[in-house]
């Protein structure tokens, strides 16, 4: 029998070639074919890093490439998107989402990646009712046909015991830079920008500018006003600082607040005047279909973990940071401790308390042991001798990239070089 995620990559097979397999098809055929993928992927991995001149809107009309990527490219960037989805749920005003009708706008669809990553990231929520209208815009009508025929797929192979949520989809085809022409229903909860961005005005030295330009001129047409936008990019350095700099553009041109991954909304440290070449993205740890590793050994690719760089918007004024309380608390509460209605009230006279998140792995030192933090303080490595390890801060050698943590009680020796001494608080929120 065969897993969700081989099952998941069959419901892929059956897509490009057209036909229902059964699993031992599906396997004599994935062998068969696996050297072909394998040089697709070997290609596409190519041109997305080393070769970016070659990066095109037509670029998926090579069948070799348009079957490497939905076979290898489209699982790993749907788990991404469902990372994201999770830590917008884990705010105690994000999960009220699950329970209403929602629409979705995947801007930049491609084959239908984040359609189907919302999709998938609904089915393993057991709270989630209710109906989703999803509108999904490219400007490459084969990458819309195979959107439309993944997601009515899906539907069908998603666990019939599930009380799943009615979900509908329309397709429109245009050219993000000639703006977006839609039915004007009610606006939309998710808008997704998935792999899109760093493909547009590759060309002009004010790419950064136009492209805050076209999707300035969605969401504000769009964007419901308890919504959030969602921008997705390759964790590559130069993708990465403009995903970066577009961040800080928008913030500066609109009166949108950052959800996350950053704890603040302040311009970002990693492009600061004085930082050329610094960037910032997740690396979260994730365990690959057994045909995908048999791929990456054919390529000598790595996918134990799934590196990439996002952003997520609000104009509530939302945040990762009172999520990260607010699961806190609740395990507080578990515990037996009274649960507050606010969750910031954990901080409430405790001077010198911050919330920060973690911005790199563990940096070991012979008696001591560094990571980097990024908050309102701005980025700091912060460092705890051995001899200063005690109950309050035991949290520290579980810290990891991306995680939530507040501290009390830092040492600040200046503004790049924090400790964590025998009084220091730290706690991982999330």
């Amino acid at each position: 029998m065969l897993d969700r995620s081989d099952s998941f990559l069959k419901l892929l097979f059956e897509c490009i070639y057209g036909k229902t397999l059964s699993s031992d098809t599906f396997y004599s055929l994935a062998q068969s074919k696996l050297s072909e993928i394998a040089r697709g992927v070997a290609e596409l991995s190519d041109i997305y890093t080393r070769r970016r001149q070659c990066v095109s809107k037509s670029l998926l009309n090579d069948p070799l490439l348009r079957r490497a990527y939905l076979i290898y490219f489209f699982p790993c960037n749907l788990f991404k998107l469902k990372i994201i989805l999770k830590e917008i749920l884990a705010h105690p005003k994000g999960s009220r989402f699950l329970k209403r009708e929602l629409r979705l706008l995947d801007v930049g669809c491609g084959p239908g990646t984040q359609l189907l990553g919302f999709l998938d990231f609904l089915a393993e929520e057991p709270l989630a009712t209710g109906w989703l209208d999803c509108v999904a815009v490219d400007s490459l009508r084969a990458n819309l046909q195979d959107a439309q025929h993944l997601f009515e797929q899906y539907l069908r192979w998603v666990d019939p015991s599930r009380d799943f949520p009615k979900c509908t989809l329309q397709t429109y085809l245009a050219e993000l830079s000639q703006g977006l022409l839609l039915e004007p229903k009610r606006k939309f909860d998710f808008i997704i920008f998935g792999n899109v961005l760093n493909e547009l005005f590759l060309e002009t030295e004010n790419r950064i500018e136009q492209r805050c330009e076209v999707v300035s001129a969605i969401w504000k047409q769009w964007l419901a006003p308890e919504g959030f936008l969602i921008l997705i990019e390759p964790a590559l350095k130069e993708t990465s600082r403009e995903l970066l700099l577009l961040r800080d553009l928008l913030l500066e041109k609109s009166d949108l607040k950052i959800y996350s991954p950053c704890v603040h909304s302040l311009r970002c440290p990693a492009v600061a005047r004085e930082n050329l070449s610094d960037w910032c993205h997740e690396d979260r740890a994730w365990s690959p279909p057994s045909l995908i590793q048999k791929i990456d050994s054919l390529v000598g690719n790595r996918k134990s973990s799934l590196k990439y760089s996002y952003a997520v918007f609000n104009r509530m004024g939302l945040s990762v940071r009172e999520a990260g309380l607010w699961q806190s608390q609740k395990m507080a509460f578990r515990c037996g401790y009274d649960q507050s209605d606010n969750p910031a009230d954990l901080l409430t006279g405790q001077r010198g308390s911050q919330i920060w998140r973690v911005v790199s792995e563990k940096i070991e030192e012979k008696g001591k042991s560094s990571v980097y933090f990024c908050g309102s303080e701005g980025r700091a490595k912060v460092t705890r001798l051995k001899k200063h390890t005690s109950s309050r801060n035991e949290d520290f050698k579980r810290l990891d990239r991306g995680q939530v943590v507040t501290t009390t009680g830092l040492k600040k020796k200046n503004s790049k070089d924090w400790r964590v001494e025998s009084e220091t608080q730290l706690k991982g929120l999330m």
